[in-house]
């Protein structure tokens, strides 16, 4: 098994950094390239969500459709108030280990470069992304730019909280922003303009009326999921300058998440439609902000189905949260999620991972290694 004191030392390192999203992962990026130095590690950086925020991928050998590919987050969200401790400083407590992105993902991070750091096999490696709890920005720009005449595995895991499930669908998750144009005036005299936040009432009927509806869709993977059918809901709105001034713009947000089998797109394009009978001769405009698209990986996928015989999980599972998967879909990769630490626990203070779910995972994953890995012609070495 991989060393575990390597394992708690590196995610150490890594949560005592502020990775939160949007920060530099430089810092991070130097510590993992340190830890692999000098092992026949190949290490390079592609386009991430920004200049301080690149992807970074670990390889040994030659890559192709065969191998193996292990992926995670190197950001976190905020630290957040109500810890009982430092959660910048991974902590070790009655079989646990405490910080700052300890199952959402920093220790799934450590343990994949320990992996790949440990083991000389050829075919093995480490995509390490940013800005993933932003809405996947990283794969998304990792994806965008990836040389199609690149190979990389297309067994995937991507180690996201999942208590050792095994989870191969998720829904997407669509942000967009409505804007409705008025125009200002004297609120004592409501003809003297043209009320955007007026307008905003029927825009959000409209949306309820949608919601209403979506309710009863259902398809075949979406039964998957705990919430089996699309969702759309408000999030936030503003409009207004100050009590006596007509409001002369007004704008909601709104997230929509498909189900792991439908096209995001035209769930907008109902919405859309929707907005255009409600708003008819308003002036409005719907600007998508984020596309983070669903999962939907077969369960005859190498990776899927050697997990499942593996942990004699009797059929897949769905999440109704987000991950990079999505994106890597588009580039011909084949992602499970498969992690230690419960989702439960993320973006919670005194997040946490059990000690023994990384063992778990450790042993988990060096079997798959050997099953989808190729012999280095040097001997493997474990110090």
């Amino acid at each position: 098994m991989a060393d575990l004191e390597r394992i708690q030392a590196l995610a150490g390192d890594l949560i005592s950094i502020d990775t939160t999203s949007g920060r530099s992962l430089a810092s991070s990026h130097g510590c993992i390239e340190g830890h692999v130095a000098q092992t026949g590690v190949e290490v390079e950086r592609l386009p991430g969500s920004g200049e301080d925020r690149p992807s970074l991928l670990l390889r040994r050998g030659p890559l192709d459709a065969g191998g193996l590919l292990l992926c995670g987050h190197l950001d976190t969200v905020p630290p957040g108030d109500g810890w009982s401790a430092d959660p910048l400083s991974l902590r070790a407590s009655d079989g646990r280990w405490y910080g700052r992105g300890s199952c959402d993902m920093t220790v799934f991070c450590a343990l994949a470069v320990e992996l790949i750091r440990a083991i000389d096999v050829e075919g093995l490696a480490v995509l390490l992304l940013g800005d993933e709890e932003l809405g996947a920005l990283g794969a998304a720009a990792f994806a965008d730019a990836w040389d199609r005449d690149r190979s990389l595995p297309r067994a995937c895991v991507i180690g996201e909280p999942t208590s050792l499930g095994v989870i191969g669908a998720h829904s997407g998750h669509l942000k967009a922003t409505l804007t409705i144009n008025g125009a200002t005036g004297h609120s004592g005299t409501p003809s003297s303009g043209r009320n955007a936040i007026s307008a905003m009432g029927r825009a959000l009927a409209a949306v309820e009326s949608l919601r209403s509806d979506w309710a009863s869709v259902q398809t075949s993977r979406g039964a998957l999921l705990p919430v089996p059918h699309p969702v759309i809901a408000p999030v936030g709105v503003e409009g207004g300058s100050a009590w006596n001034v007509i409001p002369h713009c007004a704008s909601l947000r709104l997230g929509i998440r498909a189900l792991p089998d439908q096209n995001p797109r035209s769930l907008l394009e109902e919405l859309q439609e929707a907005l255009s009978h409600a708003l008819a001769g308003e002036d409005w405009s719907l600007e998508v902000f984020n596309d983070n698209p669903p999962l939907d990986t077969p369960e005859d996928a190498a990776a899927h189905a050697w997990l499942l015989d593996r942990l004699g999980q009797p059929s897949a599972m769905g999440a109704p949260f987000c991950s990079d998967g999505g994106h890597l879909r588009r580039i011909g990769v084949e992602p499970v999620l498969f992690g230690p630490g419960s989702i439960a626990q993320a973006h919670r203070p005194d997040e946490f991972v059990p000690v023994s779910e990384v063992v778990a995972a450790s042993e988990h994953l060096e079997a798959m290694i050997d099953h989808f890995c190729v012999e280095s012609p040097h001997e493997r070495h474990s110090s």
